[in-house]
């Protein structure tokens, strides 16, 4: 994990210079809401999909670290518009971070 990234579950953030502007993309209450509950992170990148146990919630960006990670990949058919098609195991981790700005969604598993 990099060095640089503070996670925490409650206090708040940093103090920051003024030149430095985060940008939390989701909610970090909502976050927090699902910490330690197995989530399925809907990802901007050609429909991939990630599905995990939320561990630990980037305070300042929204970034989260997920682990027992299962990334799987949308398959679709010739014309197929959507979320229709098959899902398809990709491979399995230990442990991942995401990035906040490559999230399009968070649900419960």
């Amino acid at each position: 994990m990099s060095g640089n990234v503070k996670f925490n579950a409650v206090a708040p953030a940093l103090a920051k210079k003024k030149s430095e502007k985060a940008q939390s993309i989701l909610p970090h209450d909502f976050l927090l809401s699902l910490h330690g509950r197995r989530v399925i992170v809907f990802l901007s990148y050609k429909d991939h999909e990630l599905e995990g146990r939320l561990t630990a919630v980037d305070a300042d960006k929204g970034d989260i670290f997920l682990e027992e990670v299962v990334h799987y990949v949308w398959n679709r058919g010739v014309g197929q518009h959507g979320k229709e098609g098959t899902r398809e195991e990709l491979r399995r981790c230990k442990s991942a971070m995401v990035n906040s700005r490559y999230i399009e969604m968070i649900a419960p598993a």
